[in-house]
C-alpha cells in the first residue's frame, strides 16, 4: 500500500498513505487469462482456478486455504504450521547461529568523493555522484541520492515490520555546507544497513554496491519487483536476507497481551520522540560551534607563523618585530597549528558518537509511531472489508435464491474482491505487528537502557582519546615555554 520507488520521502510516509487492501489495488485480470492472486507478504503466487499451489491464512479462528485442491504443496514460509518446542528451539538456535556468522564477516561500506556530472544544453543541473565503494564484493560504484532513496524503499516494502534506517534531508539547493551534511549522513545510512544481518544479505543491497555501469543499474532498478498487492515479487530462494525475514517472523510468536504492551511501548515512544528530536537539535548546534572553534584556532595560528596562511600584511608587521619576540610568537603559533590539528577531530567525535545515535534512536521512535498509526488503520480496512464481505455475500445468497444468475456472478466476484483485500491488509497486519514485537516491542526499555549506556560509554572513550591528544600538544608547549608560575 506504499507508494512507488522514485517518489520522495514525504509521500512514502505509511500514515498518508491509503491501507493496503482497499477494492481499487486489486488488479483485474486480463481478458482471456484466469485470474490471479498474489500474497504480497510471502513472496508468492497464487493463480486461480487452476493453481495448486496453496496459501494457509488466519482470517480468524479458522485456516483459509486459496488455490485448488489438487496436487497440494507446503508452504512454511507462510506460517501458521505448527511446529514443537524441540523444533522452534533448533530453529532459533541456527537463526541466531547464522546472525552471528553474517555479523562477524568483514562487511563494510564507504560513502565519499561527492562529484556533479559535465554540464551541457540538454543536462544544465547534473545530479551529484556520490562513489560507494564494498571491498568485500569488490564493489565500486557511483550513485545519485535518488538510488539511496530507491534502496531505502525497498529494503521498507520488503522487511514489513522492520525499521529502516533514515537518510539525510533532501533539498534541491545544495550548498557545500549541505553536502558535507548529506555525506555524513549517507555514510551514517550504510553503516546502520550493513549492522542488520538480514540487510547485508540482500540481492538489491549487493546490487546497490556492486552494479557499476549506469545502464544495467537503471534496468536492475526497473526488474526489481516490491511489496504492493497485484506485483509478483522475487522468489524468497532467490534472496537469503528476505528469506531469513520471513523463516524467523512465521516462528515468532506473539505474546497474549500485545495490546497492553503497544500502549505501554506507545507512551514511552512518544515521549522519547520528543526528547530526541530537542537533544539532536542541541547536538547538531555543538558541530556547527566545534567547526567555528577549530577554524578560528587555525586562523589564531596562522597568524603567528609568517607565510603559513597568515595576511600579507601581518607578515609585515611580525618582520619587523625583534627576533626574540618573532620566536616566541612562532612558538606560540606552533602549539595553536597543533591544538587545531587535534581540535578539527571534535566536530568528527560528536558527528559520530553522539549525533549518529541520537539520530538512529530519533528515526527508531518516528517509525515506531508510524508502524503503530499504520496498524491501526489496517484495523479500521479489515473492520470494513469484513463488513462489505457481510453485505455482499447476503446479496449473493439473495440473488441465488431468486435465481438471478447475472446478478450471482457479479456479487460473487465482488465477494472474491474483497476477500482478497481482506486477506492482503490481513496478512499486512500480521507481519507489521510481528515485525514491530520481534525487532523492537521485546525489552524494549532495557534495550532502549542499553543503547543509551553504549552511547556515554562509546562517546566518553572517544573523548578520552582526544583530551590525551591535546594533552601531548600542552606538555609540548609546557617543555617549550615552561610551566607557569605559582598563583
Amino acid at each position: 500500500g506504499r507508494s512507488d520507488l522514485g517518489s520522495p520521502r514525504a509521500k512514502q510516509d505509511p500514515c498518508n498513505q491509503p491501507p493496503s487492501g482497499e477494492l481499487d489495488e486489486v488488479p483485474p485480470s486480463p481478458p482471456g487469462e484466469p485470474s490471479r492472486r498474489v500474497c504480497p507478504v510471502a513472496d508468492l503466487a497464487i493463480d486461480a482456478p487452476g493453481n495448486t499451489r496453496h496459501l494457509r491464512r488466519v482470517l480468524s479462528d479458522e485456516a483459509t486455504v486459496v488455490g485448488s485442491d489438487e496436487d497440494e504443496v507446503s508452504i512454511s514460509e507462510v506460517g501458521g504450521l505448527e511446529r514443537s518446542a524441540s523444533e522452534l528451539n533448533l530453529f532459533w538456535k541456527e537463526h541466531d547461529d547464522w546472525k552471528q556468522r553474517v555479523l562477524s564477516s568483514d562487511f563494510s561500506a564507504h560513502v565519499g568523493d561527492p562529484a556533479q556530472g559535465q554540464r551541457s544544453l540538454l543536462n544544465p543541473n547534473p545530479p551529484i555522484m556520490f562513489k560507494v565503494t564494498c571491498e568485500a564484493l569488490n564493489g565500486n560504484t557511483r550513485r545519485r541520492y535518488s538510488d539511496f532513496e530507491w534502496l531505502r524503499e525497498v529494503l521498507l516494502k520488503r522487511y514489513v515490520g522492520m525499521i529502516i534506517p533514515e537518510l539525510p534531508e533532501k533539498r534541491v539547493m545544495v550548498t557545500d555546507d549541505l553536502l558535507r551534511a548529506r555525506l555524513r549522513g549517507l555514510c551514517r545510512f550504510m553503516e546502520r544497513v550493513l549492522m542488520n544481518p538480514y540487510f547485508r544479505q540482500d540481492a538489491s543491497l549487493h546490487a546497490f554496491l556492486t552494479i557499476e555501469s549506469s545502464g544495467l543499474w537503471e534496468g536492475y532498478k526497473k526488474t526489481v519487483s516490491v511489496f504492493k498487492p497485484g506485483s509478483k515479487l522475487e522468489s524468497a530462494e532467490e534472496n537469503e536476507g528476505r528469506m531469513r525475514w520471513m523463516q524467523a517472523l512465521d516462528a515468532y510468536s506473539l505474546p497474549v497481551n500485545q495490546s497492553a504492551a503497544i500502549s505501554k511501548v506507545r507512551a514511552e515512544v512518544s515521549v522519547l520522540e520528543a526528547l530526541l528530536k530537542n537533544l539532536a537539535g542541541s547536538a547538531e548546534r555543538m558541530i556547527s560551534a566545534a567547526d567555528s572553534y577549530a577554524l578560528a584556532m587555525q586562523d589564531f595560528g596562522q597568524q603567528l607563523r609568517p607565510g603559513d596562511g597568515s595576511s600579507a600584511r601581518n607578515a609585515l608587521v611580525l618582520a619587523r618585530a625583534s627576533e626574540p619576540i618573532r620566536l616566541v610568537l612562532g612558538a606560540l603559533g606552533d602549539t595553536f597549528a597543533q591544538w587545531s590539528s587535534v581540535s578539527t577531530c571534535f566536530p568528527t567525535i560528536l558527528e559520530r558518537q553522539l549525533v549518529g545515535p541520537l539520530r538512529n534512536e530519533l528515526n527508531i521512535a518516528r517509525e515506531l509511531r508510524r508502524m503503530f498509526a499504520r496498524r491501526d488503520a489496517l484495523a479500521l480496512t479489515i473492520d470494513k472489508h469484513r463488513r462489505a464481505l457481510i453485505k455482499y455475500d447476503a446479496e449473493r445468497r439473495a440473488f441465488e435464491e431468486g435465481n438471478r444468475v447475472d446478478r450471482v456472478l457479479k456479487a460473487a466476484e465482488k465477494v472474491s474482491h474483497i476477500e482478497f483485500a481482506l486477506r492482503n491488509a490481513q496478512q499486512e497486519l500480521d507481519f507489521t505487528t510481528k515485525g514491530i514485537f520481534f525487532t523492537e516491542m521485546d525489552l524494549f526499555v532495557e534495550n532502549k537502557v542499553a543503547s543509551y549506556r553504549a552511547l556515554g560509554a562509546n562517546l566518553a572513550g572517544a573523548f578520552s582519546e582526544y583530551l590525551t591528544a591535546l594533552s601531548d600538544v600542552w606538555h609540548t608547549s609546557e617543555n617549550t615555554f615552561g610551566r607557569p608560575a605559582a598563583q
